[in-house]
């Protein structure tokens, strides 16, 4: 009997859930939302026109302010701007100083009607006719409620292209300019254009409003000291989610701002949340001072955290690469026992994401929570909640009960449709790396997704799908192969080297040879790639090229001799074991089953006929076990009165037999169901009918055990497995060995 070799395919890069939340923390993976909506929007006409900034002009003019600077240190809009939490109760009335009189009477009126103001149109005529008498609190105001307006249906599509809202942003640059904009103000502004830019309401790659984060960015470094909890949450929310990285004044006094107020019993779950999810959501490692702040009130919140919370301050963890303290890591693991039954499908799947990207294991307690949940919300799951969940729970080795399996099934079933390459990848990843075989019906929607998606796939998620097959042991159907060869010719150029031998590994698994384009793609990558190969690249490449050479007929490529010149070039004990075996057994193959013109150029390590042929010795050693298969064939030979031996090794010790005849130097191998490949196109993964397509291994086996004895006959699993009683059983023996010229005795 031998073994393949591992090909140890890793899962890509996975992040959380790209998705938006409807309040409460949202975890995903970063990507921008600031949206481009064009120059072409036309401005609302307000009534006001230009006078707006004739207006603000005199006023700066009687007060002798100078114009808000649109520039400043500006930063990009990048990092991962999608929904946390609802940054808490932004669009308060900011605190004012003393004095006022009949102003003060005034800004308290109109920040009256702004309040009161129920349609935007209705919000942006006020404006238009009092912005010049508009103060700091009232500028607040008029933002916090246009990003409460932001979700209705006559908002404009692109505000900042109405000349209205780009004078409420000239005013407000100016405040900042001035020094009159406070914490409060300062916090629910931003929190406010974070909600208008994620509605899709607010194109913030326009120049206006780029000048007005500037503004509120400088503004914050002057602020931080005096914001509160809250404030500290909506400031740091509304930059990640509007996509704006802050630069390192503005980053030095928000940090200050969370080790001051961390401890403050205001710093609720929801802003402990949605700061660690800020911090993630922009790629930014907070100090040891704010991290220490930070992890200390999720010790002290956590407790008191709902699901959404919970999943984001996992996932900030684990998307900042940051590993929790032991005590943060408890208060987590108790919360999930808490709100597991409250959990949706997002909130699952990235706190099972959380888990398995810091490596830590949950425990059985929060493991049955979180199992619970994928059962409870497997019906309301997107392609890329089940596609994250099935990874964490691979990556962390841990196979699912019966019951969350089922759930997770039937959802690939129903996203199939929607599922990206990604997706589709990582799912087949994870059910080759938990060696769960999946249903007809899951398996024939991945299948279906694999011929959609190919044109889309990048060069690991191809080298993932195919690897996922032949670990299963699933032949592709015509489509699926089609799909998958096509991105082969697509993504070659691109194929690291662990893709190109995990893709080699996988179509000589599989018995599977390439078509001309997909296997001038691969050998192109080969020779590309080849002195990049780490060991188990090496073994797997050298392995492929020969298996298909000696079953299919390939002809050995004239990148074949440098492979073995990369191999000698690594010491034994960078091998594995398998690794040192695969290779062995691909010198055996060299030496005796394929002939071509290269074979003469190739040197070998030094350590092949010594460390690899140990390694390949100990293996076929450990494969001398006596099944229940072999005993009753043992018995049925024994009644017939044929000598035989059991679990025999060949003279050279290279090869288990699991039975060996020495009277007619007859090798008797009884192949169970790992020697065959199943056709996933057309049976489905479900064992509905036997698979008898024999794999390549067992073609092989066949050839080396032919070159050491007479005859090898095999006994098929699927045939021994359909008689019924000692007589079938007997007589179908009996007639494979007649056959094979074996004389039986009559009495029997």
């Amino acid at each position: 009997m031998l073994r393949g070799a591992s090909a140890g395919g890793l899962a890509g890069s996975v992040r959380g859930i790209a998705c938006r939340w409807g309040g409460g923390g949202g975890g995903g993976t970063r990507a921008t939302v600031t949206r481009a909506l064009g120059s072409g929007d036309a401005p609302v006409d307000g009534g006001g026109g230009a006078s707006i900034q004739d207006k603000l002009a005199a006023r700066r003019a009687a007060r002798g302010k100078r114009p808000g600077q649109a520039g400043g240190e500006g930063g990009r809009a990048a990092g991962g701007a999608v929904r946390g939490g609802r940054g808490g109760g932004g669009g308060g009335r900011g605190g004012r100083g003393a004095g006022g009189g009949k102003g003060l009477s005034a800004a308290i009126a109109l920040n009256r009607l702004i309040s009161q103001a129920e349609d935007p149109e209705g919000l942006l005529r006020l404006v238009a006719d009092e912005l010049p008498n508009f103060d700091d609190v009232n500028v607040s105001t008029a933002f916090s409620k246009l990003g409460r307006l932001c979700g209705s249906r006559s908002f404009p599509r692109n505000i900042a292209a109405d000349h209205r809202f780009r004078g409420l942003m000239v005013s407000l640059r100016d405040l900042c300019a001035d020094g009159q904009l406070q914490a409060q103000a300062v916090a629910n502004i931003t929190h406010a254009v974070s909600k208008m830019s994620a509605a899709g309401k607010l194109a913030t790659d326009d120049a206006g409003v780029q000048g007005t984060l500037a503004a509120l960015e400088q503004r914050v470094v002057r602020v931080a000291s005096d914001m509160k909890p809250q404030e500290v949450s909506n400031t740091a929310y509304g930059f990640a989610l509007v996509g704006w990285d802050p630069g390192a004044e503005a980053r030095a006094a928000l940090e200050a701002a969370v080790v001051r107020v961390a401890p403050d019993p205001d710093m609720v779950p929801q802003n402990v949340s949605n700061v660690l999810w800020a911090l993630a959501t922009l790629g930014w490692e907070p100090g040891a001072e704010a991290r220490a702040a930070l992890e200390a009130a999720v010790v002290r919140e956590a407790r008191g955290m709902k699901p959404q919370e919970l999943a984001n301050t996992a996932w900030s963890f684990a998307t900042l690469g940051l590993m929790p303290g032991a005590e943060v890591w408890a208060a987590l693991k108790a919360a999930v026992v808490r709100v597991g039954p409250g959990m949706d499908a997002q909130a699952v799947a990235n706190m099972t994401w959380s888990f398995a990207t810091l490596g830590l294991m949950p425990g059985a307690v929060a493991r049955a929570a979180l199992e619970a949940a994928v059962v409870r919300v497997g019906p309301d799951m997107n392609a890329q909640a089940v596609s994250n969940i099935t990874w964490s729970f691979a990556t962390l080795g841990l196979i699912p009960g019966a019951a969350a399996w089922a759930a997770l099934e039937a959802a690939v079933v129903r996203v199939g449709p929607r599922m990206d390459a990604q997706a589709v990848a990582n799912i087949a990843w994870s059910c080759a790396t938990l060696g769960l075989m999946p249903r007809a019906a899951a398996w024939a929607a991945l299948e279906a997704a694999v011929v959609r998606v190919g044109p889309s796939m990048i060069a690991q998620a191809v080298a993932n799908t195919a690897w996922s097959f032949a670990t299963l042991g699933l032949m592709p159907g015509a489509e699926a192969w089609a799909a998958l060869e096509a991105a082969v010719v697509r993504v070659g150029p691109g194929m690291n080297a662990q893709n190109v031998s995990n893709t080699l590994w996988s179509v000589a698994t599989l018995g599977l040879m390439p078509g001309a384009e997909a296997w001038a793609a691969l050998e192109a990558a080969v020779v590309r790639v080849a002195r990049d190969m780490k060991p188990q690249a090496v073994a797997n490449s050298v392995f492929g090229f020969l298996t298909l050479a000696a079953t299919r007929g390939a002809p050995l490529p004239a990148c074949y001799p440098f492979l073995w010149r990369v191999a000698c070039g690594f010491e034994q004990q960078s091998f594995k074991p398998v690794e040192m075996s695969m290779l062995f057994q691909a010198y055996l193959i060299h030496t005796e089953l394929v002939k071509s013109d290269v074979l003469d150029e190739v040197t070998f390590p030094p350590w092949i006929m010594h460390e690899a042929r140990e390694a390949w010795m100990r293996q076929a050693q450990e494969e001398v076990k006596m099944g229940w298969w072999p005993k009753e064939i043992a018995s049925i030979l024994g009644d017939l009165g044929i000598p035989h031996e059991v679990e025999r090794l060949t003279d050279d010790g290279y090869f288990s037999v699991d039975v060996y005849l020495p009277g007619n130097d007859i090798a008797l191998e009884l192949d169970g169901p790992t020697h065959f490949i199943a056709s996933a196109g057309e049976g489905g993964a479900s064992g509905d009918k036997p698979c008898t397509t024999r794999t390549p291994r067992s073609e092989i086996r066949d050839m080396f055990l032919a070159r050491r004895h007479r005859v090898v006959l095999s006994v098929p699993w699927f045939e021994f497995d359909k008689l019924r009683g000692r007589a079938e059983k007997s007589e179908y023996v009996a007639a494979k060995l007649r056959a094979a010229g074996v004389s039986i005795p009559a009495a029997t």
